[in-house]
């Protein structure tokens, strides 16, 4: 206790300097977590990205159960597990969800024959 009134001295030009630490050792490890989620470039084809995600250490992360249309077999096949809805139009968005460690991400494509990302960010995107 003597040492954290210590710390605190009104002549200490820092007295929050714990605090600070704390902060600062912290901070890395936020913006860290934030830099997890890939981004692609606009126009990257699913599967450019699909290869992307790969080679940075992502795997798939099926679901139990999967809503693929007939129409959308291009996209929702066995080839690519990760794929977990698409609409039920031609060329309708397609969401495949991805996982590294705990985080999942889900990346939604637009269009057919290539199909591309839209976005991507952390599971159940707004």
């Amino acid at each position: 206790m003597t040492a954290l009134v210590a710390g605190l001295r009104s002549s200490d030009p820092w007295p929050m300097k714990p605090l600070v630490v704390i902060l600062a050792l912290m901070l890395p490890t936020v913006c860290h977590a934030a830099a997890e989620v890939p981004s692609f470039a606009s126009g990257t084809t699913y599967a450019k990205a699909r290869t992307s995600l790969r080679s940075l250490g992502w795997l798939p992360a099926p679901q139990a159960s999967r809503r693929c249309p007939e129409l959308r077999r291009d996209m929702c096949n066995d080839r690519q597990p990760e794929i977990v809805s698409c609409a039920a139009a031609a060329g309708g968005a397609c969401s495949a969800r991805w996982r590294r460690g705990r985080l999942i991400i889900e990346v939604r494509t637009v269009g057919e024959q290539p199909a591309t990302v839209a976005r991507v960010c952390r599971t159940k995107c707004r």
